[in-house]
């Protein structure tokens, strides 16, 4: 068979490409604002930036998807993304609706819609804004009162999750029920014992909420008339270390408002990653993860913007797809919830394009490029090929993989590590090296049916991964997408680590002295946390221990007021003696290797002397409570966040308080002062 025929549905919608529908068409607002609003997550080692125009880290200046996050005021460099967003595209009548943009114009607009297609707010400025919250602005409420204007205007009314506290405790515990919604501007009733209620139920540490739709103006990239689709975007992360510190999620309600079914419908998640420095960067996928990534073409990552040695790998992950029908099948989700004869598809389509005019290359404006792309079909309706570059008539004519290519919905599928065929190591199946280059790629799942008044929920991740050189990194990537995938199959109700401690430090002659307490002076006798990923029984079939217990305090020092955790050194360490000295978990090679260490002899102590520094010098130090659960395979230590501080000895005594680290940049505006000085 001519494995470049045209697919007949591919032809019809080439045909049919933006003619007049022959049935009503929602219709298109005049929104007065494209959506200014914007915000970063930055509560873990991710600081992301957040807009609500379908766009996210880069709108048009000021990248930000910086991975290891770094103090606010300090250079934002590396980062891992350059910019991001979302692809919607189905078809109404046999013809194309899409929703989908790159660089700009944005097809994306503030707001919700009401039950016909239409703009609750016509000039779409009412809505134009990002919430964020996180578990210190509750805290400090259920402490004095006091509420950030995001706490308090939290808006329950468009759908952003909240619960009735019934007992106070701030906890959603059984029993209490979610904030009945009366009006689309109902706000947060904080008097009345309403809280937001964070992914988890309760268990994420920060998220950030908008809603806005493609009804509000023109689809300047695709060229297409509105769908007619409100999308609820919840943005969370966990203030945990390890992958899930090294993670973000993101959670997408879709509404269709339109009249017609919406059919063969794709959703998409398109990256332009620029890993550090853009001109050295591959791109591969993972069919049994569901995983589409981009690492380093080798082990060094050069110029200002890049990680350098060993530079790191990054993954998107759909671990929640849309629902569809499969008469015979029952899918449970994570909550509980089960749905008969239905399942959920995961990642169904990777592809990665040229930055160029070609067939294989950047869509074009007002054109089907951008649905073809979201079913892996090249923009002349050739598919997708497992051999050379993917488009079959650009592969050499001598490379032996033409003998058996086939039609592929996954590019570069092939593990690099071992340069397997099909990677950008071996792009041939002789060996060939692709040439490093600045990449692009979109990951989409579907197809799928969209009923009038129908609601889709997905849920993905970006996982950001650094081992000992840029292959590793791809394999240790892969291991910790496997870890934030069993957080989400645990409805993300992962173990709270314990609290970072109150510390003081007093500043003298070429010393300083440090010392940290709780609040509740019984805080880590009575800490207990479960652990989601623990045995449910050992191997001899005894019971196993399924929590964690308060093990340890570490004291480290920083060699830069950058406080980059890997560089950091553990000068001091006093933990519980209970027989725990070292902790052994997998690694990204499947080897048993050594993760923590505990002298097991010191015992808890709750203050730290450093001598022999130098007096009117900075100096730069972090404290962080540990916890242990033995009773499982990954995930054994579970640390608070690091409390960073900067000290300068001096031959006169000054006192001060670090701030948590879990305070910076919560604000939209992200101000917040990282250290006391």
């Amino acid at each position: 068979m001519n494995l470049y025929y045209k697919r007949f549905a591919a032809l019809v919608l080439a045909l049919v490409v933006f003619a007049p529908d022959a049935q009503a068409q929602i219709t298109q607002g005049n929104c007065q604002v494209t959506g200014s609003a914007v915000a970063d997550l930055a509560v873990n080692n991710v600081r992301a930036r957040l807009y609500n125009n379908g766009g996210l880290f880069w709108k048009g200046a000021g990248n930000v998807y910086n991975v290891p996050a770094v103090q606010p005021g300090q250079p934002l460099t590396p980062n891992a993304i350059f910019a991001s967003g979302i692809w919607v595209g189905g078809l109404v009548n046999g013809q194309p609706r899409l929703a989908a943009t790159a660089y700009g114009p944005w097809e994306f607009y503030p707001g919700p819609l009401n039950d016909a297609g239409g703009l609750v707010d016509p000039t779409c400025r009412k809505y134009d804004r990002i919430w964020v919250v996180n578990k210190d602005a509750v805290r400090a409420y259920l402490a004095d009162g006091t509420s950030t204007p995001d706490l308090r205007d939290w808006p329950v009314g468009l759908g952003a999750p909240s619960f009735v506290d019934a007992n106070g405790n701030g906890s959603f515990d059984d029993g209490e029920s979610e904030v009945t919604v009366t009006s689309v501007d109902q706000k947060l009733n904080l008097a009345a014992g309403q809280l937001p209620l964070f992914p988890g139920n309760g268990s994420a540490d920060e998220m950030a909420f908008t809603v806005y739709n493609d009804v509000g103006g023109a689809h300047g990239s695709t060229g297409s008339a509105p769908i007619g689709i409100e999308i609820r975007q919840l943005a969370f992360a966990f203030n945990l270390g390890g992958a899930i510190g090294n993670t973000t999620f993101y959670r997408y309600e879709i509404d269709y408002k339109g009249s017609t079914p919406l059919t063969n419908t794709y959703f998409g998640v398109w990256s332009d990653p620029d890993l550090g420095n853009a001109s050295d960067d591959y791109v591969g996928s993972d069919t049994t993860l569901g995983l589409g990534f981009v690492y380093n073409g080798d082990n060094f990552d050069e110029g200002s913007d890049g990680y350098g040695a060993a530079p790191p790998a990054l993954g998107y992950d759909f671990f929640q797809g849309p629902l569809v029908d499969a008469p015979g099948q029952t899918h449970t989700d994570p909550d509980g919830t089960v749905y008969q004869d239905k399942k959920r598809l995961g990642t169904t389509v990777f592809l990665y394009y040229n930055n160029d005019s070609s067939p294989n290359g950047n869509p074009r404006s007002n054109s089907s490029d951008w649905y073809n792309y979201l079913q892996g079909i090249w923009k002349d309706d050739n598919p997708m090929v497992d051999c050379g570059n993917g488009y079959g008539p650009a592969t050499s004519p001598t490379a032996p993989c033409l003998a058996t290519q086939k039609q592929t919905f996954f590019m570069w599928p092939g593990d690099p590590v071992n340069q397997e065929f099909w990677s950008e190591y071996n792009i041939d199946n002789a060996g060939t090296a692709n040439t490093p280059n600045d990449r692009r790629f979109l990951i989409s799942t579907g197809p799928f049916e969209f009923a009038p008044g129908a609601t889709q929920e997905l849920v993905y991740g970006i996982v950001w991964s650094q081992g000992d050189n840029n292959l590793n990194s791809v394999a240790k990537m892969k291991a910790d997408d496997a870890v934030a995938q069993s957080a989400f199959d645990a409805n993300f109700e992962l173990a709270q680590p314990p609290l970072a401690p109150n510390v003081t430090f007093t500043e003298l002659d070429q010393e300083v002295i440090f010392s940290w307490s709780y609040d509740n002076p019984l805080y880590v006798a009575e800490y207990e946390e479960f652990n989601p990923f623990s045995f449910e029984q050992l191997p001899d079939g005894s019971a196993s221990d399924r929590t964690y217990n308060f093990e340890a305090f570490e004291v480290f020092r920083y060699p830069t007021v950058e406080f980059n955790q890997d560089d950091a050194q553990r000068v001091a360490v006093y933990d519980v003696i209970n027989g725990v000295s070292r902790v052994f978990e997998p690694n990204a090679d499947g080897e048993t290797v050594i993760v923590a260490t505990f002298p097991d002899t010191e015992g808890l102590k709750y203050s730290f002397r450093a001598t022999g520094l130098t007096n009117f010098t900075e100096y730069y130090y972090g404290i962080r409570a540990v916890a242990y659960n033995g009773d499982t395979e990954i995930l054994k230590v579970l640390g608070s966040p690091v409390s960073k501080f900067i000290v300068m000895p001096s031959p006169e005594e000054i006192t001060g308080t670090q701030v948590n680290t879990a305070a910076f940049g919560t604000g939209l505006t992200g101000v917040g002062a990282p250290t006391n000085i």
